[in-house]
């Protein structure tokens, strides 16, 4: 039996399906058939495993992040400002107990001043020791930033000046203030507390007249 006749009938080479039926027309048609059936089938695959998402749901999932990025940074805004709050208030805190630590020495010798009152005989021993325990206060104040508002002689300033009543006068011009009656500070240039003061005024015409006649009527009198 020869090689020929061994030969598996459905071991067809490339050389044999030259001769067959099958054109080559027809052999690229049904490799692009193929083709378009495998690229519709991966098409269909992706369209499977990637559904058309909603505009609208897109849309309210994409709200609610905003919303909740919103949320978030509104709680921070808050919790900062309460931090700012906290810090200011312990600060001036801090700032009360450090002027009252540098009162506290005043206070002691004012205490010692009133018991050595108590029992001392000689009032100017007393009175010296008062001048320096207000000596002592000033040195305070002076490191303090604290200064006494200037009032008699002043013209009347109503940013630094209580105006309690008017004095007619003729020892100072109007709008000046000729008496103290309680001092006024202020502190770094910022004003503690305006001073008491009683400002002059031009006396009235008839106040004049009145004295003027007055003292007429007085040497008549005499002579």
């Amino acid at each position: 039996m020869s090689e020929s006749d061994t030969m598996d009938p459905t071991d067809v080479s490339d050389s044999d399906l030259s001769g067959s039926d099958l054109s080559g027309s027809d052999a690229v048609n049904r490799d692009a058939q193929r083709s378009h059936d495998v690229a519709t089938d991966v098409q269909d695959a992706e369209t499977m495993e990637s559904p058309v998402v909603d505009p609208l749901l897109f849309l309210e999932q994409e709200r609610d992040e905003y919303k909740d990025k919103l949320l978030r940074a509104a709680a921070d805004l808050e919790n900062a400002r309460k931090r700012g709050q906290k810090d200011a208030q312990d600060a001036l805190k801090r700032g009360r107990e450090d002027m009252l630590r540098e009162v506290l020495p005043v206070m002691d010798n004012l205490e010692r001043a009133s018991d050595a009152a108590s029992h001392a005989s000689d009032v100017q021993a007393v009175a010296e020791g008062v001048q320096m325990v207000l000596a002592q206060f000033k040195e305070l104040g002076d490191r303090l930033g604290l200064t006494r508002i200037e009032t008699v002689g002043k013209a009347f300033d109503p940013a630094l000046h209580q105006a309690l009543q008017q004095l007619e006068t003729d020892e100072y011009p109007p709008n000046t203030v000729v008496t103290e009656v309680q001092a006024g500070y202020q502190m770094n240039g910022r004003l503690l507390r305006a001073a008491m003061v009683i400002v002059a005024k031009a006396p009235a015409l008839g106040s004049e007249e009145a004295t003027d006649t007055a003292e007429v009527t007085e040497t008549t009198e005499s002579s």
